[in-house]
């Protein structure tokens, strides 16, 4: 019988083997009544905590790293890597030809240079940051509250990160924000090393503001804010005042590389697209914005279990602040910005994804505190990752690899695009903003999104994605040009994959 043992205290996990063999004969040669009861001998194993998680995070990733095709946000984050990889656009970001400058786009950099050596952008490839990013902030948990409380406590926190409802769909995705997460979350660990020992020095202030320099590559200067406004909450209430302005010069060094990129790549206009992209001066009805801000808060409830589950033990601390005032520091850095993007219009719940770490992190806390004095939220709590942890190993291990057609749809149709377009070597142009580019991921270049208006004037020939109804306003704008349909893609809005040359004679 194999038994698991875990306790608050525990340094390692506790595996307990336990045999029953019996005793041997005696030397009569049979066993007398009392010898010949079973002997339980058991046998102990010290794993630690963190070839424990480091198993848990494989199991997780493999095989959906491979098998499941291009989902959500992917087809924009891998096309701006094949941009900078195969048309040289490095520091201005290009999707498909598009020019892509809403934010800096450190992930798609990133991918690309791990593509290089290949010569193309691979799908596993193209994951490789996400699921590092995984494993990195996990371990981050762990060391955070192991280092405060112990190291049992450490590692349930990193399995509530792990199994958050808003991370285990996006584990394999190759999404900027797990990365983003992590990365602020490296910044507040490192600040608060220093924070916890009474000082935070200038080396130290200066090495945060180099990490939140980087995370403002991956995704802009707005989800800072998570760290500026949580940390700068905390020193408000600690009344450490001297530490405002080491935390200002940490992010003046962080908004060095982020103004030095938008002057790089400014043109006219593109304040205003900077504007829009953060949804500044786009107000909403008021009951549009009331129903926005109920659904981002219930997602986010949702999404962060079972981290969400144990916080309100808060109220039920002990007097006695013996953890230096961390739970307090977590606290303010999860709410703070997560309470502006409540009323932030158009905010959707993956924004809110830097207070997952900080969050989990607390739950270790409160496993190490309370377990024993209030154990029903923790039985919910252990329950949910049960659930979870089963629901993940499921589908990537039994329902991902059995069922191909419910995950790799845009695989299917991205290989059979290119096996046509294989007989007739020509430049592809799918239509800009009108179809689900996913399947041109797996298209090899080059790969042009145009608008209709635009398709008429291409280099014949050429192939085109476009809806039925386009191909005959294509034929009649143009008599001059032949539309051959190759290939129908009913699971794409019915579109067709036509071959584009000049009529002939």
């Amino acid at each position: 019988m194999l038994q698991l043992s875990v306790s608050p205290q525990a340094s390692a996990l506790l595996l307990t083997v336990r045999s029953v063999r019996p005793n041997g004969p005696t030397r009569e040669g049979v066993a007398a009544p009392v010898e010949a009861a079973a002997a339980v001998v058991e046998t102990v194993w010290r794993v630690p905590y963190w070839v424990v998680l480091l198993s848990l995070w494989a199991l997780f990733v493999v095989p959906s790293i491979s098998l499941h095709a291009v989902v959500y946000e992917e087809q924009t984050v891998i096309g701006l890597a094949r941009g900078a990889l195969e048309d040289g656009h490095w520091l201005a970001p290009h999707l498909y030809g598009a020019r892509f400058v809403e934010r800096p786009v450190l992930m798609s950099w990133i991918i690309a240079l791990l593509s290089w050596p290949f010569g193309a952008i691979h799908v596993p490839i193209a994951r490789v940051p996400t699921v590092l990013s995984a494993l990195a902030g996990a371990m981050l948990i762990l060391r955070l509250v192991g280092r405060t409380e112990s190291t049992a406590a450490g590692f349930y926190a990193a399995v509530c990160f792990l199994t958050a409802p808003v991370l285990l769909p996006k584990i394999v995705v190759a999404e900027p924000d797990l990365m983003l997460a992590v990365m602020l979350f490296g910044a507040f660990v490192l600040w608060w090393e220093g924070a916890s020992a009474g000082k935070v020095s200038i080396g130290r202030w200066s090495a945060v503001g180099l990490i939140l320099a980087v995370a403002g590559l991956i995704k802009g200067p707005q989800p800072l804010a998570y760290f500026f406004i949580g940390v700068f909450a905390f020193l408000v209430l600690a009344r450490r005042w001297n530490e405002v302005v080491g935390l200002a010069f940490a992010g003046v060094i962080a908004s060095v590389p982020l103004g030095v990129w938008y002057l790089a790549v400014y043109q006219t206009g593109d304040v205003g697209e900077w504007i829009s992209h953060s949804r500044i001066g786009s107000p909403r009805a008021l009951g549009d914005q009331v129903w926005n801000s109920l659904d981002f808060l219930v997602r986010v409830a949702l999404g962060m279990l079972p981290a969400t589950v144990l916080p309100p033990l808060l109220v039920r601390r002990d007097r006695e602040d013996s953890i230096g005032r961390l739970w307090l520091a977590l606290l303010l850095y999860a709410t703070c910005c997560t309470a502006i993007l409540l009323f932030w219009p158009g905010a959707r719940a993956r924004y809110a994804m830097p207070a997952l770490p900080a969050l989990a992190s607390l739950t270790g806390i409160l496993f190490a505190r309370m377990r024993l004095k209030h154990p029903l939220p923790f039985r919910i709590s252990d329950t949910l990752i049960a659930v979870l942890i089963g629901y993940q190993l499921i589908l990537g291990w039994l329902v991902t690899p059995n069922f191909p057609g419910l995950f790799a749809q845009a695989r299917t149709v991205g290989d059979r695009i290119a096996s046509v377009m294989r007989a007739d070597p020509a430049p592809l142009y799918p239509l800009r903003d009108a179809l689900d580019l996913s399947p041109l991921i797996y298209v090899p270049g080059p790969v042009r999104a145009i608008t209709f208006a635009e398709l008429a004037d291409v280099q014949l020939p050429a192939w085109a994605i476009v809806t039925p109804k386009q191909v005959a306003e294509l034929q009649a704008r143009r008599p001059d040009l032949e539309a051959e349909v190759r290939l129908l893609m009913p699971e794409y809005q019915d579109a067709r994959l036509v071959y584009v040359r000049k009529r002939r004679q």
